[in-house]
């Protein structure tokens, strides 16, 4: 759906879709969970220490339901002059049936995808109304225009809720099927409060034990949501007009302006020291450059 209020124009979206049939692989060569220690003899081809077969029932939904993904977005663009900006917000759900596959003799379960629920981007370009032909300083001579005219300022800011990740054990085989670690049995949520989440302790490890002899864990896939992501990128640029059709640029760029810190899903294996702790943080490559702050200066030749 769309509308234009003035001079502002919004846009509804709705997307949503439902995949059936997909493939994925999944081991066969183990015995079924027990209490019986594990022998090779109880494998299903014990001359064999490893088989997998590729199965076509996997399942993924993007849809506006209780077990889907719904994704929503809600865009403006306004252009006033010499501004211009656009921003959205996606709200997102996804879930899928082939993230839990470790024990072959069970149904497959629904898990949601890592993706953030939220997520607000926004971006502007501001030609600054100085120099011949703008709003300020319209009638000074050539060569001042070329000091205070052509000059630009885009911003793009990202914030976003944090993505999701998987608690796991790694020292432990309570199945019997020589499948050391996996997912642990939850006991309870296991996501802190926003305001009691710290980089030393940003979930409740005691919500997940080794599950015991004889099964697998009853955990699931992505369900500890990880830090939230905001960041300011800022670019400066001149531009310098050479002739008609040749025009020389200075830009200077700016990540992360406000050197906000955005760090990682914390340490989830609950068999080792320091788990449920934050040791990492984006670094200059991340997508939205949401490391720490990086300033650059580019030249451009436009003709």
């Amino acid at each position: 759906m769309e509308r234009q209020v003035a001079d502002i124009g919004f846009r509804l979206s709705y997307i949503g879709s439902r995949n059936r049939n997909m493939n994925y692989g999944i081991g066969i060569n183990i015995p079924e969970p027990s209490l019986i220690p594990f022998s090779d003899d109880r494998r299903p081809y014990p001359q064999f220490v490893d088989a997998g077969v590729y199965r076509t029932n996997g399942a993924q939904n993007y849809e506006m339901s209780v077990a889907a993904k719904k994704w929503s977005t809600l865009a403006a663009t306004r252009r006033v002059g010499w501004v211009t900006f656009d921003a959205h917000w996606t709200w997102a759900h996804g879930m899928d049936n082939t993230q839990n596959t470790r024990n072959p003799y069970a149904p497959l379960f629904w898990n949601r995808d890592f993706l953030a629920n939220h997520r607000v981007v926004f971006n502007t370009m501001w030609r600054l109304p100085f120099g011949q032909g703008k709003r300020y300083a319209a009638s000074v001579s050539p060569a001042a225009n070329q000091i205070i005219g052509g000059c630009s300022v885009a911003w793009v800011a990202y914030s976003q809720t944090g993505q999701h990740y998987t608690p796991y054990f790694s020292d432990a085989d309570p199945s019997n099927t020589n499948s050391y670690g996996g997912y642990p049995d939850r006991i309870c949520n296991g996501n802190l409060p926003t305001g009691e989440r710290t980089l030393d302790r940003w979930f409740d490890t005691n919500c997940f034990v080794n599950p015991p002899a004889g099964r697998f864990g009853n955990g699931g896939a992505n369900i500890l949501e990880g830090p939230g992501l905001h960041v300011h990128n800022v670019t400066i640029i001149k531009d310098f007009k050479i002739t008609e059709r040749v025009n020389f640029d200075v830009m200077t760029l700016i990540s992360n302006i406000f050197n906000h810190p955005n760090f990682l899903a914390p340490s989830s294996d609950i068999s080792t020291a320091g788990v449920g702790v934050i040791g990492e943080a984006h670094n200059q490559y991340s997508g939205e450059r949401a490391g720490p702050r990086i300033v650059e200066f580019r030249a451009r030749l436009r003709f």
